[in-house]
């Protein structure tokens, strides 16, 4: 079984603040599921994560959802992938200091997409790394959009049907050993 374990952009930031890691809930978070390995050794996982305080004020700054066409929007749009990436190097610098082999894929290197919807996406590398008891992790993104040049959150490929094969419990708590809704409340 694969399990998808997301990470909302406002568990891991203060969406209210650019650039502000939540820090102390990444580390914990990172517990959890060090602690999740431990009693299930053969559980696939794959981490994903928003892009929160850091790829979405870019975003806004650069307006790049409305599409790039200018030099100064590629700028922008590079700023947005950049943001989008420090945010994710912070999230596996907690992990692989809890002692988990996390490797990040970059979403925009794998993903193709049409008028903001995820068409094609090469999965191969993610399943090697699971097959080799990697923990992928995946993030908010920039995508190349063949209809709007825009940015993607291509985090949310897991909830497209066809993008990824995740399987979920059925029901709540079942198969579950929790996480966040809130910074501070588990479920």
């Amino acid at each position: 079984m694969t399990t998808l374990i997301k990470l909302g952009g406002s568990l891991i930031t203060n969406k209210s603040q650019p650039r502000s890691f939540r820090q102390s809930a990444a580390q914990n978070i990172a517990a959890q599921v060090k602690r999740i390995r431990a009693v299930q050794p053969d559980r696939r996982i794959v981490i994903g994560h928003g892009s929160g305080s850091f790829g979405h004020f870019e975003a806004a700054q650069y307006n790049t959802m409305q599409g790039v066409r200018s030099d100064a929007d590629w700028l922008g749009f590079s700023k947005v992938g950049y943001a989008a990436a420090e945010l994710s190097q912070r999230v596996l610098t907690e992990f692989v200091a809890a002692g988990l082999p996390v490797i990040r894929f970059q979403p925009s290197a794998l993903i193709r997409a049409s008028n903001r919807r995820i068409i094609s996406m090469n999965a191969s590398l993610i399943s090697r790394a699971l097959d080799s008891r990697l923990m992928p992790v995946v993030h908010g993104d920039i995508a190349f959009d063949d209809l709007i040049v825009t940015v993607q959150h291509a985090v949310n490929f897991a909830q497209q049907d066809d993008a990824f094969d995740i399987q979920l419990p059925d029901q709540p708590g079942e198969d579950q050993f929790g996480g966040y809704n809130r910074p501070t409340q588990t479920f």
